[in-house]
């Protein structure tokens, strides 16, 4: 047993776990450091905090359990991992039974619409419901269905609001926040529902979006338009749905990240760099269930003119996990100026910028507080 291998191995660790499968070399590392001494108490919180306990878990079955003779060090970390994979997979099946009533409700009134994102990303991306968990339900429709979605998911007993976990009910939200939601971010405020009859979902929340620019007043409707036409039918443990399709689904979900990680608003509520959206990313390039055009892809990134969003993911995806992204097509995606990479924005206002390298920044809880400040207009 080698007590020590380098610096930092409680973030080596993390990214090991968090891959889509590791080589031989990374599968002897893995065991190395799982049998090595580090700070247990900050591989477990960091693990929570990026939400990556259900793929890692699976990791430490496939290449750690399936050895009975194979050494570890810390047992606490391999109950935790299991107790939340096993939680993680009976909420995406109590999630899944919510999903379907609502599909079914939009199919019977003809309504267009796609699932994204989560129990898609589980299904196909990670290919297990219990290695990545969702606490929202996003849904892209056309503009002209919101008003008919908004009043099937009101029939449903969804109410505009926010769960109150305390008293256990629905908060409807205010008048004014249901217009800036609309305005400001191109998503309806959210639908919540109570879920009492379930055994770890307290309450079930529909996103409905209708713009692929979220956080902005951008319209895409065209876009969207084009994304609802192109639109496939999947299923997930044996329920038929649609979704995207794959290249759709990682412009969308590559967007996303963007849009989060470059903002002041979301790295002051620390959702800039969670590691499970950059896993969600590797995940959907690897996956065997998945398999991307690239041309395509690039002509679509193209045309729509979100080379620079799309670039800011994939060189973040490639930061943190080397190898995942074909050279080639960062190559044809980047932009002539790539300073934007490492400022954060407050609205279209430069306000500050990191100097540190993603892979260590991933890593620094206390990030906010190195951001340094260039301007404010």
């Amino acid at each position: 047993m080698t007590c020590l291998i380098e610096n930092n191995l409680e973030n080596k660790l993390i990214l090991l776990l968090s891959k889509s499968s590791l080589n031989k070399s990374e599968i002897n590392l893995l065991r190395e450091l799982m049998n090595s001494h580090m700070d247990w108490s900050k591989v477990m919180g960091l693990i929570s905090f990026h939400r990556i306990s259900g793929v890692s878990w699976n990791n430490i079955k496939r290449y750690i359990l399936i050895e009975r003779e194979q050494p570890f060090i810390s047992g606490p970390l391999i109950n935790y991992l299991e107790f939340v994979y096993t939680a993680q997979e009976i909420k995406s099946l109590e999630q899944l039974e919510c999903i379907k009533t609502v599909c079914r409700k939009l199919e019977n009134a003809n309504i267009k619409y796609v699932i994204q994102k989560g129990i898609v990303l589980s299904s196909f991306a990670y290919k297990d419901l219990g290695s990545r968990v969702s606490n929202d339900t996003d849904i892209i429709v056309q503009t002209e269905n919101v008003a008919m979605v908004q009043s099937i998911l009101e029939n449903l007993s969804y109410t505009q609001g926010d769960y109150d976990y305390v008293n256990k009910k629905v908060i409807p939200a205010q008048r004014k926040d249901l217009i800036l939601s609309t305005l400001y971010s191109h998503e309806v405020y959210p639908f919540v529902k109570k879920t009492d009859n379930l055994k770890i979902l307290k309450s079930h929340q529909v996103d409905i979006q209708f713009s692929i620019d979220l956080m902005t007043n951008n319209r895409t409707d065209s876009l969207v338009e084009e994304i609802l036409a192109r639109r496939k039918k999947v299923k997930v443990n044996g329920f038929e749905l649609y979704t995207t399709d794959w290249e759709d689904l990682l412009f969308f979900t590559s967007i996303h990240f963007y849009k989060e990680a470059s903002l002041l608003s979301e790295v002051l509520k620390y959702k800039d760099l969670l590691l499970y959206k950059i896993s969600d990313l590797h995940h959907i390039i690897n996956s065997s269930k998945i398999n991307i055009n690239w041309h395509k892809f690039i002509e679509r990134v193209l045309k729509n003119n979100f080379k620079e969003a799309i670039y800011f993911a994939l060189y973040y995806v490639e930061s943190v996990y080397e190898n995942t992204v074909p050279q080639d097509v960062l190559k044809k995606l980047k932009p002539k100026n790539t300073k934007y990479l490492n400022q954060v924005f407050e609205g279209e206002s430069l306000v500050y910028e990191w100097t540190d390298d993603i892979s260590e920044r991933v890593f620094k809880m206390n990030r906010p507080s190195i951001l340094k400040k260039i301007f404010s207009n």
